[in-house]
């Protein structure tokens, strides 16, 4: 139940409700009840009440529907949501690693972008959304939060700095193994 939204799971709880009060015993329960009353103004009211009841509880189920509905529609990626990732983000994608300083990085990427275009397909998206896979969650969500940390600023600062500090004191390391290369660090640092 975790990868429920809250309103995924106040919607199950309201179905579960409305199912408990439905069931056949309750309402053969409730038809005991009135038949039990000797006036037939009662029982013709019990019934109505009974009837209103009912009534009551399918307009509840259908509006318990409509929003399941909705909540699997806004999770599902429509076709012409497909088309404009693949005609619009995936361009851009190309054109930053196409951009990046580092041509290794930039064609590593690339070859990584055209080794994932193909799951952009209708057909593949269909299939996996099928299967259970919410793109929104599962891709969405994660790159929004990472975009979230990037833009504040409140991304895991101390594992960067950390393995800047590990590479300074490889460098350091690697400095002080080379005897010709110390002595020129020694002469434009002189010790204070």
């Amino acid at each position: 139940m975790d990868d429920l939204t809250p309103q995924l799971a106040e919607l199950g709880i309201q179905l579960a409700a409305s199912a408990a009060r439905n069931t056949a015993s309750a309402i053969t329960d409730k038809i005991g009840a009135m038949r039990a009353s000797k006036s037939a103004t009662d029982q013709v009211a019990a019934l109505e009440q009974i009837v209103s009841d009912l009534i009551a509880d399918k307009n509840e189920l259908t509006r318990i529907a409509q929003a399941y509905q909705q909540e699997l529609v806004a999770q599902q990626l429509t076709p012409g949501d497909i088309r404009y990732i693949t005609d619009t983000v995936v361009p851009l994608l190309e054109q930053l690693a196409d951009g990046m300083g580092n041509k290794a990085e930039g064609a590593q990427l690339k070859q990584q972008i055209q080794t994932f275009k193909p799951l952009l397909s209708g057909e593949t998206v269909n299939i996996l959304q099928l299967l259970g896979f919410n793109f929104r969650q599962g891709i969405g969500a994660p790159l929004t939060q990472r975009l979230k940390t990037l833009i504040d600023g409140s991304g895991d600062t101390g594992a960067a700095l950390q393995a800047e500090a590990l590479r300074t004191q490889r460098a350091a390391m690697e400095l002080a193994a080379d005897p010709t290369a110390y002595a020129r660090f020694r002469e434009m640092y002189p010790a204070g």
